[in-house]
């Protein structure tokens, strides 16, 4: 497969962790067993694992193909691993991760990263990788070794539902499939009844695309056409004639951070920006490269996975995003992205299972997850996370807004939150479609039953914030 090809069907969004060295150890740590943290040699005693250490690895682009989506990553899962070490590590133990270099987007290299970790048997559990084509094969192998595996930067569904799903596969982020229903949720709110899709020629692209059509047209709204332009196209204009020809009131589109620009370009010199425009995922790396007002078209809107105008406000967000801006805040990069957010999900996920059960054994995991009632203190709420115990993912939230630019903030491009959703998992999946979806003969009433108990919790807790409230 060319490099190309590859690009255009991995380039997910996933994306991406920075250049260091190939298999490091984060938040100073080598596997050596060696304490570092305040209380060090208390906590290794007080451990109750081998070394006094719990260990997980993932595969990472650290080559930063896609920008600062892999070097923001990378500072995110150092400071992740930093705050939770600093905190009394997990269980009195010191929490380390080891990095390896992906390859993105080349698949095979990152599966090769995994054989070669499954097969040292140093690994408690694996976070997933940065590129979706690796994601949607890894799990096959993590699964084999009786590991288990969070998701916390690739976004995708697949592992999670048929025929892909299996029994060690966990979801700490915010997916596609979450991504695509609620811009469809979002431009139902705003009474489109029409729309057309241009959306990028690769997997992520389509994945987003397919949800958002899925979702509008079971509500109601009527698709008029589609159009799919090669990832590395560079003339978008007959894209755009054909997507408009058939005059849809919005469109819906599926580009990522810097690469929404040259579309944004040519969307506007064309006169176009009287339609609104759901132009993709954008983030604050995106954000970054709009330096004026001009340069975002009228109507503009977006979709993110952990937008940090949102996630400062709650409790777990706001002590990661506090701990960044304390230590990056007078950098070129300010804020944290939303990629560092999931990140810290996954690790404050994985922290909660480890705690709950006394165990890194998956099976103790999938045992504490399927009861129904299982939450972790994530960013993405005020209240505790619950997790879906059917497809074991967080019911995590996207968010969907205009865009502005404030000329005065750290981040002068960023989200208008006088028009703007907050959408989650519960508000677009419900426990009857979440069982077409996946198939878990495990899970019976009762657990489904403790799982709508704790969305109920979790969305009476958001409602401390405004914003905070969810799409449905």
């Amino acid at each position: 497969m060319t490099n190309h090809i590859r690009w255009r069907r991995l380039a997910v969004l996933g994306v991406v962790i920075a250049s260091v060295a190939a298999a490091v150890a984060v938040s100073g740590a080598s596997g050596s067993g060696a304490p570092t943290a305040a209380g060090g040699a208390n906590r290794a005693s007080a451990c109750p694992f081998k070394g006094g250490q719990i260990k997980a690895f993932m595969a990472v682009d650290k080559a930063g193909n896609t920008g600062d989506l892999g070097l923001g990553t990378v500072r995110s899962a150092l400071l992740s691993v930093d705050l939770i070490n600093k905190s009394g590590g997990i269980l009195g133990c010191k929490f380390v991760l080891d990095m390896a270099e992906e390859g993105f987007p080349d698949v095979d290299v990152c599966l090769r990263a995994y054989r070669s970790a499954i097969a040292s048997r140093k690994y408690d559990f694996y976070f997933g990788s940065t590129g979706s084509g690796c994601m949607a094969s890894v799990t096959a192998l993590t699964n084999a070794a009786k590991k288990a595996i969070i998701a916390n930067q690739a976004a995708d569904h697949q592992p999670f539902f048929n025929p892909k799903f299996q029994t060690y596969n966990f979801h700490a982020a915010v997916s596609t499939f979450l991504e695509g229903r609620a811009s469809a949720e979002f431009a139902i709110k705003k009474g489109w009844k029409t729309a057309s899709v241009l959306a990028p020629n690769y997997a992520y692209g389509q994945d987003a695309a397919k949800a958002f059509v899925e979702y509008f047209q079971s509500h109601g709204g009527k698709v008029l056409g589609k159009q799919f332009p090669e990832f590395d196209e560079k003339n978008f204009t007959p894209f755009i004639n054909a997507t408009l020809a058939k005059k849809p009131q919005m469109i819906f589109s599926a580009f990522f951070a810097g690469f929404v620009i040259p579309f944004w370009k040519q969307w506007k010199e064309g006169g176009h920006d009287t339609t609104p425009a759901i132009g993709g995922l954008i983030d604050t790396p995106g954000w970054e490269l709009v330096k004026s007002a001009a340069q975002i078209p009228k109507n503009s809107y977006a979709y993110d996975r952990g937008a940090w105008q949102l996630l400062r406000l709650t409790p777990s967000g706001k002590q990661f995003h506090n701990a960044y801006v304390a230590k990056y805040g007078k950098t070129a990069h300010p804020v944290p992205l939303s990629w560092g957010q999931a990140f810290w999900s996954g690790a404050v996920m994985a922290k909660a299972l480890i705690e709950k059960t006394k165990s890194v054994d998956p099976d103790d995991w999938v045992a504490a997850v399927e009861k129904g009632n299982f939450t972790f203190p994530g960013p993405f709420h005020v209240g505790q996370t619950p997790v879906n115990p059917i497809n074991h993912m967080a019911d995590n939230c996207a968010q969907v807004g205009a865009l502005s630019y404030a000329g005065a903030a750290k981040v002068k491009a960023q989200y208008n939150l006088k028009d703007f959703r907050n959408i989650c998992m519960h508000d677009i999946l419900s426990n009857a479609e979440a069982r077409k979806i996946t198939t878990n003969s495990r899970v019976g009433a009762p657990a489904l039953a403790a799982y709508s108990k704790a969305v109920a919790a979790v969305k009476a807790a958001d409602k401390k914030v405004p914003l905070m409230g969810t799409g449905s």
